[in-house]
């Protein structure tokens, strides 16, 4: 046995790639690190640890954001079926099952099934992609909602007299959007896009993981993983197709109308409506319909109600569309279109006539909208009603997340505070008006805070 020697000692191993760390430093080489590190994440199912950090918090923020509504997470979002009475499982039940499913994918015991990790990958990408692909062209409730946000929004902008800023998508890069495809887009946020990454890194994990095991771990569990990558083609499938069915029975109807052959006109309407989920929230499709049904001599129904109403408005008889929309609205207070229909219809007739009284008469019981609460207020300040005035701002304070919606509300109600000599309340709802004014735009409370107006300038 030979002794070493210090020269021995000290001559230059082979370079193998990896140096080893040594409890006296780091490793001296960068590539060899970096080696180790990819190397070391893909024994620790690194794509997929990474994917399930991303879709915890994308399953718990918002998808969604209407224009003057609270975020919509994935589970306040349900899945259209169609042929089904309603919706059954929300998206965010989807997203949470698929998160499950990878966590019993990474474990000793399912890291040598990759089926589990698959499963997980196709709901993951399902409940993001899906949902996006639903929402754009099946999901008329939804498209509804959204419009409806947009349009309040710009009724407030009139009501104010200045520009409330909104993100809005018209193009996606080289490729115009049309209007509910461009309203979703423009209402995506980060809990969509950290969900979606992460289905896309779980669905990147489960392949390779799947590559790796060889031809015999990987078809174990493949007959269920194929059943369930078919369920979802033929869920989306059919979603399609009766968004087609939809969008053709409706031209068929307007061709009908336009050509005075009004009972082919109501029959494709009745097909068209029948089987959406969401499709008579729509006031301009309910009154292309009841106008149909109006010149057949059928006037029973809420559509033919709210075109008859619109027959009123436009002969200039403001008042008598409006008690028409309202006495239709208590009869069928269920009906979205109704109430849509009669806070527009009641926000101009308060823009024109400046007369609040008459509005708060006809109120249906299901009235619930912050829009129509606060032009009440503004125009029951400009006759001197401030009590009244008062309990419509708390009322579209209370019915309102928005927090340009609140600082308009807070702002009337500062004033009813202040003219029935509530001077101190009437400041710091002011103060409030101006801190809900995250926008900076309501130059209305600005100006009273800052004493340049005395009363609120009308």
């Amino acid at each position: 046995m030979t002794t070493p020697t210090l020269s021995t000692q000290l001559a230059p191993r082979p370079f193998t790639g990896i140096h080893r760390a040594s409890k006296r430093g780091p490793w001296l080489s960068s590539s060899g690190r970096l080696t180790w590190i990819v190397r070391s994440a893909r024994a620790l199912n690194g794509p997929r640890w990474l994917a399930l950090v991303l879709l915890v918090p994308g399953l718990s923020r918002g998808w969604l954001q209407p224009a003057l509504s609270a975020p919509l997470r994935a589970t306040d979002i349900n899945v259209t079926v169609p042929g089904m009475p309603g919706p059954q499982v929300s998206w965010g039940l989807l997203l949470a099952v698929g998160l499950m499913l990878a966590l019993v994918g990474i474990t000793p015991w399912g890291n040598r099934r990759p089926a589990w990790t698959m499963a997980a990958a196709l709901l993951t990408v399902f409940a993001t992609l899906g949902f996006l692909l639903q929402s754009c062209l099946m999901d008329v409730a939804l498209q509804q909602r959204l419009q409806r946000d947009e349009s309040d929004l710009l009724a407030l902008q009139r009501l104010m007299g200045y520009q409330i800023p909104r993100p809005h998508l018209t193009t996606l890069g080289p490729v115009p959007l049309p209007g509910p495809t461009a309203d979703v887009f423009s209402g995506l946020r980060s809990g969509f896009y950290l969900a979606l990454i992460g289905a896309v890194l779980l669905a990147a994990g489960a392949a390779t993981r799947r590559s790796r095991l060889g031809s015999v771990a990987g078809r174990r569990g493949r007959p269920a993983v194929v059943l369930l990558a078919a369920a979802i083609v033929v869920l989306l499938s059919a979603g399609v197709a009766d968004s087609a069915v939809d969008t053709r029975a409706l031209s068929g109807a307007r061709a009908a109308a336009a050509a005075g052959d009004d009972k082919a006109a109501v029959a494709q309407f009745r097909r068209a409506l029948g089987h959406r989920i969401g499709a008579d929230s729509r006031p301009n499709t309910a009154a292309e319909y009841g106008t149909a049904l109006l010149r057949i001599g059928s006037n029973a129904g809420p559509e033919a109600q709210l075109a008859a109403s619109r027959l009123q408005r436009d002969a200039g008889r403001d008042l008598a569309a409006l008690q028409t929309v309202a006495a239709a609205s208590d009869h069928w207070p269920a009906n979205a279109a109704l109430r849509d229909e009669f806070t527009m219809q009641a926000f101009d007739y308060l823009r024109r006539h400046e007369v609040s009284q008459a509005v708060h008469r006809l109120l249906p019981r299901n009235a619930d909208s912050a829009l129509l609460r606060v032009t009440l207020a503004k125009y029951d300040l400009s006759t001197g009603d401030d009590q009244t005035a008062m309990t419509d701002a708390r009322a579209a304070e209370s019915l309102t997340t928005d927090a340009d919606m609140r600082s308009v509300a807070l702002t009337f109600l500062a004033v009813g505070q202040t003219r029935s000599g509530d001077l101190i309340g009437g400041r710091r709802t002011l103060l409030a008006a101006v801190d809900a004014d995250t926008s900076f735009v309501n130059v209305m409370a600005r100006s009273l805070l800052a004493g340049l107006y005395t009363t609120l300038p009308l």
